[in-house]
């Protein structure tokens, strides 16, 4: 068991079912719309699928999640060291977003050695995996040596990168990085976002840039995404039929994170009232969000069962 600030977090994995999976998000640089991509990815999992899924902000207060959500912009985020944090300030720290995703925002130590801050972002990131099936986390871009540590509790690490030579080098440094750094064991895909039909790069020549191919092409659509932003809601509530939501289900699915026949609703932000999926017994957190009739936050004593389950192993 892991210890910070009297809270124990359990290290090990074997209690945890396989299926559940923490992906990173991270931009090759920036600019490159990973924090609108991750958001919307947490979001099109929720919504169409109905399991719990959690968006992670890394960034702290300085992270544009929220804004992308259209959650609460002052909630406090969750603050983890050696003398703060624990499972009560993690469960503090949560908030629901659209299509019944929920939200925090975690901040760590910058200053710790990069030892530490691993060991705490793996703890976090197994703790997570008991409470849900999926969880998503917006991993700004840091110095070389520290951005191994915050992507080493992920199963899996998605780069975003774009149709152009800079972001193309930008991509194949990062991952040659993360391999020399030898922390990351989580597999390593690549998607472009932001592709334009004018662009005087083809899809092979960034492939060959980047020295792997690349699983998914976002095309880039102002009035969608734009629009989306600048209101606050995920474009994949908005636009579910549009190129973009039809590009990032794809990557969904690329992650095994939503089923092949998962498709969207005709109102997305009230499928969960229309789910026609069986109800689960109701002392069973992950089936709360089926009962519901319309996205809500869970109990919180649900969550505290979930938690207290793992920390008393």
């Amino acid at each position: 068991m892991n210890r910070q600030g009297g809270a124990a977090y359990p290290d090990s994995l074997e209690s945890v079912p396989s299926s559940r999976q923490v992906i990173a998000v991270v931009g090759c640089k920036g600019g490159v719309g990973a924090t609108v991509l991750a958001a919307n990815l947490a979001v099109l999992t929720a919504a169409e699928s109905l399991r719990p899924v959690l968006a992670v902000d890394l960034a702290g207060e300085r992270g544009d999640m929220m804004h992308v959500l259209g959650v609460n912009p002052h909630h406090p985020p969750v603050q983890f060291g050696p003398h703060q944090g624990g499972p009560t300030a993690l469960l503090n720290g949560l908030t629901t977003g659209p299509g019944g995703v929920r939200f925090m925002r975690a901040a760590f130590d910058e200053h710790a050695p990069a030892a530490t801050l691993a060991r705490q972002v793996r703890s976090l990131c197994h703790t997570l995996r008991v409470l849900f099936d999926v969880v998503v986390i917006d991993v700004a871009r840091r110095p070389d040596a520290l951005l191994p540590a915050l992507l080493s509790g992920a199963g899996e690490v998605v780069v975003i990168s774009s149709m152009t030579r800079p972001a193309a080098h930008a991509t194949r440094r990062l991952l040659a990085g993360l391999d020399a750094a030898g922390d990351v064991a989580a597999r390593r895909i690549v998607a472009l976002n932001r592709t334009e039909a004018n662009t005087d790069l083809d899809r092979a020549a960034v492939d060959a840039i980047i020295g792997v191919p690349a699983v998914v092409q976002v095309p880039y659509d102002a009035a969608v995404v734009g629009s989306s932003v600048n209101a606050g809601e995920p474009f994949v509530l908005r636009d579910p039929e549009a190129q973009t939501s039809r590009r990032l289900r794809d990557l969904a699915r690329s992650l095994k994170i939503l089923d092949e026949r998962a498709a969207p609703r005709d109102d997305p932000r009230g499928a969960q009232a229309e789910s026609a999926a069986p109800a689960a017994p109701r002392d069973d957190p992950r089936g709360a969000q089926a009962e519901s009739p319309a996205p809500a936050a869970l109990p919180l004593s649900a969550w505290r069962r979930r938690l207290g389950n793992v920390t008393r192993r």
